[in-house]
């Protein structure tokens, strides 16, 4: 199975609105709920320009996750990053409804695992689960 992840980038925000408008509900049912303003282009992009000044920083790492086809099926992002002695990150991901299931998290996550510990000298990764 190929499974890319690449950094979020200004570009992806009319696919990322796309993505998450197709799966609000299927989200939604695991996990909190959105505000509506989230799904407004232009806000959106506000979010993705702050993201990409914390990437820039080095304050978190989000991913958009694509399979074989180039398809966005999902996103995993490293956050809540302390540096100093710690040097750790949390770690979360989402894959789409028509996605779930297939491998593409486990993928996502051990590609993302990688670039914490090799490209953003990251040494611990934490993962925790919503109720």
């Amino acid at each position: 199975m190929g499974v890319t992840i690449e950094l979020t980038r200004m570009e992806h925000a009319k696919e990322i609105l796309e993505f998450e408008i197709k799966n609000r509900d299927f989200f939604e049912s695991v996990i909190p709920p959105r505000p509506n303003s989230y799904y407004d282009i232009d806000n959106l992009k506000k979010i993705i320009k702050a993201i990409i000044n914390e990437q820039e920083q080095g304050l978190c790492y989000m991913y958009i996750v694509r399979n074989e086809e180039g398809d966005m099926v999902g996103r995993v992002n490293l956050y809540s990053i302390y540096r100093s002695i710690y040097q750790k990150a949390e770690i979360g991901y989402r894959i789409g409804k028509d996605y779930n299931g297939r491998g593409y998290a486990t993928k996502a996550i051990g590609l993302a695992c990688n670039k914490a510990f090799n490209e953003h000298k990251l040494h611990k990764i934490e993962a925790g689960t919503s109720v």
